[in-house]
């Protein structure tokens, strides 16, 4: 099995597990990434690097958030900032 088809097999079962997806008794657990074949394409998206200037509590409270759902700074920006745009109304 190359590795490409590794990954994508256990990505394919850890979306079954996170959607809750129920398979069919006919189909056999180790065969699951059947039931998705190739969903699963790495890109890298284009990022550009900024820096920005937050208030110590901001930071304090951000880091805190970080360290609970166990994800870096970083991304825990880059999801709120992605969160508020789409529920941003004007």
């Amino acid at each position: 099995m190359s590795m490409l088809s590794y990954v994508i097999r256990k990505v394919n079962t850890i979306c079954i597990r996170l959607l809750n997806i129920q398979i069919p008794p006919h189909i056999e657990y180790n065969d699951i990434h059947m039931c998705f074949p190739n969903e699963f394409k790495p890109v890298k998206p284009e990022k550009t690097v900024i820096s920005i200037r937050l208030d110590a509590d901001v930071l304090k409270v951000l880091d805190t958030l970080s360290n609970d759902t166990d994800i870096s700074r970083n991304e825990l920006i880059v999801q709120c900032i992605d969160y508020a745009l789409k529920n941003f109304h004007q």
